[in-house]
């Protein structure tokens, strides 16, 4: 969806990105017991059940940040000026977490 909504609008292709994020990372913990009400718990599980564990890397866990700030700024900040550009290194960001977020749901122990 974020690169199909790209070209009308880079800060939309930004919220999309984050959200695939998010319902990825949702699908993982939740597989796992884990539920969350709040879009900054989710990110606090990520980190303490993914990142700190070894399950993805730091660097996974920045870019997850980085998307979501993204997102926040995009949706909020009418000043903000999103440029294709910048929409498509998000992409590509939300692109790897989601990969290594998908690996890992294809790991979980469903029962």
């Amino acid at each position: 969806m974020a690169r199909l909504s790209l070209e009308e609008s880079p800060s939309n292709a930004v919220n999309r990105c984050y959200y695939a994020c998010f319902y990825t990372a949702s699908a993982v913990l939740c597989a796992e017991g884990r539920q969350f009400v709040r879009h900054t718990g989710l990110r606090s599980a990520v980190h303490k059940h993914l990142v700190q564990t070894g399950r993805v890397s730091k660097d996974i866990g920045r870019a997850y940040d980085s998307i979501m700030k993204a997102r926040e700024s995009a949706d909020n900040d009418a000043m903000e000026s999103w440029t294709e550009q910048h929409a498509q290194e998000t992409i590509a960001s939300a692109e790897l977490v989601v990969a290594a977020l998908r690996q890992l749901l294809g790991s979980v122990n469903l029962g």
